[in-house]
C-alpha cells in the first residue's frame, strides 16, 4: 500500500520561520511527523510552532545559527537526535540569495554565498549521517536548490553556483549512503511566492513583472506546491528516489 503519512517520523527542517521553510514544516507536522524546526529567529520559529500545534500537530523550536561553526553541525545534529530519536528525515531550506553582477561580486559574498547555501548542507547531511542519528530503517535528505542552477540569466553567479553545488551533491551523497538507506535529492523550484519574492516584485516595475510571468506558463508558484513534493520525497511514497534533482517550476525550464 503506497503511503504519503510522515507518522512516526522526526523530521529537521531549516528556514523553518517563514517562507518555503515554514509550509515544508507545517506539512509535515499535518501529514503526521514530528518536527523539529530550526532558524535563527527564535520568534518567527515560534510563530510556526504555534500553526502547527494549532493544527495538532507535533514539534519542537530549536534557534541555531548554521554559519556560526560549520564544524560544530554534526555535533549539533547529534544532540538533537539524543533529545528527540533518530532523524527519518531532513529538508534543508535555510539559504540566501545574491544578485550581484560580476563586477561587482567580492569574494567576501561570494563566499558567504556558497558557506550558507552549500556547505552547512553537506555538514547537515554529515551530521544526519552519523550513527545514532538517523533512522536505519529509511532516512530522506532533502536540499533546496532551484532552477537558477542550470537557467542562463545575468547577476546571479554567486546563487547559482551554490545550487548547482548542492545539485552535484545529492547525485554523490545519494550513492555514497544507499547502503545505509539514507536517500538525498534536491527540489528546484522556480519563482515561488515567498514573503522575500513579494517584497522584490512589490518594488518591480510591472511592465519587468509581466516579462517575468511571461516565462510561467502555470503562473507563480506557492509555498504549499514544494512543500507537497518535499513531503513526497519524505514519505515512503518516495523510496525508490535517489541522487535526483526535481523541478518544480510550473514549466519555467
Amino acid at each position: 500500500m503506497i503511503s504519503f503519512e510522515l507518522t512516526k517520523k522526526t523530521i529537521l527542517v531549516t528556514g523553518a520561520s517563514s517562507g518555503i521553510g515554514r509550509s515544508i514544516a507545517v506539512n509535515a507536522a499535518a501529514s503526521g511527523a514530528f518536527v523539529v524546526l530550526t532558524g535563527r529567529n527564535e520568534e518567527r520559529l515560534q510563530e510556526t510552532a504555534k500553526e502547527i500545534i494549532d493544527q495538532n500537530g507535533q514539534c519542537a523550536f530549536e534557534p541555531y545559527d548554521l554559519t556560526a561553526d560549520l564544524d560544530d553541525i554534526p555535533k549539533w545534529i547529534r544532540r538533537l537526535a539524543k533529545q528527540y530519536g533518530p532523524f527519518s528525515g531532513l529538508v534543508h531550506c535555510a539559504g540566501i540569495t545574491d544578485l550581484s553582477s560580476l563586477r561587482g561580486l567580492r569574494s567576501s559574498t561570494l563566499l558567504n554565498v556558497l558557506t550558507t547555501n552549500s556547505v552547512t548542507a553537506i555538514m547537515l547531511a554529515k551530521g544526519i549521517s552519523l550513527a545514532g542519528s538517523y533512522n536505519t530503517q529509511g532516512t530522506s535528505i532533502v536540499f533546496l536548490s532551484s532552477v537558477a542552477s542550470e537557467i542562463r540569466g545575468k547577476n546571479r553567479t554567486a546563487y547559482a553556483m551554490s545550487k548547482a553545488a548542492l545539485d552535484a551533491a545529492a547525485r554523490i551523497l545519494g550513492i555514497e549512503l544507499a547502503n545505509d538507506h539514507i536517500r538525498v535529492n534536491t527540489i528546484r523550484p522556480s519563482k515561488v511566492l515567498t514573503p522575500m519574492v513579494e517584497r522584490v516584485l512589490e518594488a518591480t516595475d510591472q511592465e519587468s513583472v509581466e516579462k517575468q510571468a511571461i516565462h510561467l506558463p502555470l503562473g507563480f508558484g506557492q509555498p504549499e506546491d514544494v512543500a507537497s513534493l518535499a513531503v513526497y520525497l519524505l514519505s515512503d511514497a518516495s523510496r525508490f528516489i535517489t541522487a535526483t534533482s526535481i523541478n518544480i517550476d510550473g514549466g519555467y525550464y
